[in-house]
């Protein structure tokens, strides 16, 4: 952090030799110890109120004993500012306070206070109140809304912005739960001060904002609210209107359905030709040996390697790899019965079992392609078969998604999974080849 340490000493000095500065001192990441390379710097100066009106007019002069000014504007967040960026990037925001009006909020670094003017400062940290967290729960749910009827008018852009209002809110409710005093800061390092479950399904969202992913992002999101808004104390869970949650919950749910005859991806469209499936070979296993997953992806499937073990000791499972190009860039298992036996009382029927896409492959449409022809490739190979089943976790909204626009509907039908998770039964039936 050479060059915001270089800033801060050069504009320093030039603050010292004003009259009326009192004190000068940082606040913000830098005097929280939580800075890097590419924080700003938050300066400020405490001013003699006597002296206020001849010094605001000299802050350019005074920032640019650093370096030339390229950009600045003027601001009053807490006080008279200045919002400056440097020749080399670097943004430095000057507050000039006076002893009455210095903020008692967040940590200072004292720099400069001859006078002993900071000696009582004490932090206070102000947590969000409980009226302000409702009223932004009840905003993420109006903003729902209008994100269904912007996805279902076909304004792709508009409902692509108003999912990341909603990512803002949530991160609002994320952060009360984990610091209250911290809630204001939104998504700003929010992946870095929560779970790393709540990171990573936040970014699996904020992936699924773009439009040629949508309803996606914003599903994971009303999926995540609703595991946390019940963690939340009880005085103010009963003041949410948890009927216009499920209400909206269950219409953004069915968006996918409702247009998946209708949506096409352009991914799946463009290596529709050269996706294929077949079972799968030893030397395929090298590859599969070197499989990762999205983070957090692996809650919801288990690795082809493990996958491949269980194979090995029945041989009613068959795996399957999904190539493009050639190239390995997915997996899955079929399962003859009894495999399915706890999901579908049809004999035969056939189990999908691990369906993955490699890390490095996904959001490519390959396992979009790979759902679409598996009815062809099952019909071929197992002629008996006239049903795919498969279980689905509950949470994974992203998966349900993507069956439901390949031809897969669910049955209603729930069983307890292997770590204890509840999955969903989803089915595709078709007719026998006589």
């Amino acid at each position: 952090m050479n060059r915001q340490n270089e800033a801060i000493q050069r504009v320093c000095r030039s603050l010292q030799a004003e009259p009326g500065v009192q004190a000068i001192f940082l606040k913000g990441s830098l005097a929280r110890g939580e800075g890097d390379t590419y924080s700003d710097v938050d300066l400020y100066c405490m001013v003699a109120d006597e002296e206020i009106n001849a010094f605001l007019p000299e802050r350019i002069r005074i920032m640019e004993a650093y370096r030339p000014l390229i950009y600045w504007s003027e601001a009053s967040f807490v006080g008279p500012q200045i919002v400056g960026v440097y020749d080399d990037g670097l943004h430095l925001d000057l507050y000039t306070v006076t002893y009455g009006s210095l903020p008692r909020t967040d940590a200072l670094q004292v720099l400069y206070d001859p006078q002993d003017k900071l000696k009582d400062y004490v932090e206070c940290r102000y947590p969000l109140e409980p009226a302000v967290l409702i009223r932004t729960i009840h905003e993420f749910m109006f903003t729902l809304l209008e994100f269904e009827t912007a996805y279902s008018r076909g304004d792709s852009i508009w409902a692509s912005q108003l999912g990341h209002y909603m990512a803002g809110d949530l991160a609002s409710l994320i952060r009360y739960l984990d610091n209250p005093a911290a809630a204001h800061l939104g998504l700003k390092r929010l992946s870095q001060n929560t779970g790393a479950s709540i990171a990573s399904r936040m970014e699996q969202a904020m992936e699924g904002m773009a439009p040629s992913r949508q309803p996606e992002g914003v599903q994971i999101l009303v999926q995540l609210a609703g595991e946390l808004i019940v963690r939340l104390p009880e005085a103010i869970c009963e003041q949410i209107n948890m009927t216009f949650f499920d209400f909206m919950a269950g219409r953004i749910y069915e968006l996918g359905v409702k247009n998946s005859l209708i949506e096409a991806s352009s991914a799946a469209e463009k290596h529709a030709a050269e996706v294929e499936l077949r079972f799968c070979r030893d030397e395929d296993e090298a590859v599969l040996a070197a499989f990762r997953l999205a983070e957090g992806q692996e809650r919801f499937t288990a690795m082809p390697a493990s996958l491949l073990d269980l194979g090995r000791e029945d041989s009613r499972r068959y795996p399957v790899v999904i190539t493009a190009d050639d190239q390995v860039v997915g997996f899955m298992v079929l399962h003859t019965w009894p495999g399915p036996a706890s999901y579908s009382p049809n004999r035969q029927a056939i189990l999908l079992r691990g369906l993955s896409i490699t890390k490095e492959m996904q959001g490519q449409g390959f396992g979009r392609r790979a759902l679409q022809i598996l009815p062809g490739f099952v019909q071929n190979h197992f002629a008996d078969a006239d049903e795919i089943v498969l279980g689905v976790n509950e949470e994974n909204m992203v998966a349900k998604n993507l069956y439901a626009k390949t031809g897969f509907t669910d049955t209603g039908r729930r069983v307890k999974g292997l770590q204890g998770d509840i999955q969903c039964v989803w089915s595709q039936s078709f007719e026998l080849n006589l």
